[in-house]
């Protein structure tokens, strides 16, 4: 039986709001999506807050302090997590003979350069949204319990409330071929 997951945003809204085009795959997105969720924002909201979130996403329930912080950071920061993330391995498929990249006629991928200024432009913005919504939780902290309790589990991702905040974005040199 496949696994039900729960997402911060819909595959539709997330073309919506990002640089993803609309004849990008939803399974493929969906599958990057989660393992953003996972890897990128419950590291910043903790387990308990990440679920609270999905869950009043999910009945439609989302409201108050909540809302605030979903609408305002923590949806700027998926959104650029993502396009991040599907820069990196939204062109390659994996398959039997290993991993290859489609090229589809009419287009051409963007040489290694161009790859990685977009990536370090991203990355700017997930600094930028990262730094926003940790000052946030911060500020806020009092009124949303679930950044400061988890439950003492090994399942449990707690927030890291010392370094959660993204370093300022320095010029990244690269070696030019």
């Amino acid at each position: 039986m496949p696994k039900i997951l729960k997402y911060i945003l819909s595959v539709e809204s997330l073309k919506q709001l990002s640089l993803i085009e609309n004849n990008v795959e939803a399974a493929k997105l969906a599958v990057m999506m989660q393992r953003v969720q996972k890897t990128y924002l419950e590291p910043l909201l903790g387990t308990i807050l990440l679920k609270k979130l999905l869950s009043d996403i999910e009945t439609d329930n989302v409201a108050g302090i909540y809302e605030t912080l979903l609408n305002e950071y923590v949806i700027d920061f998926y959104v650029f997590a993502c396009e991040h993330e599907y820069i990196v391995n939204g062109s390659s498929k994996l398959m039997n003979m290993g991993s290859a990249t489609y090229q589809p006629q009419n287009t051409q991928q963007n040489d290694m350069e161009r790859l990685n200024d977009q990536r370090d432009q991203l990355q700017k913005h997930i600094a930028n949204a990262q730094n926003s919504l940790v000052g946030y939780l911060i500020d806020n902290c009092e009124d949303i319990p679930e950044y400061k309790e988890y439950t003492c589990s090994h399942e449990n991702v707690v927030p890291n409330m010392e370094q959660a905040t993204a370093p300022s974005f320095g010029i990244i040199t690269r070696k030019k071929l």
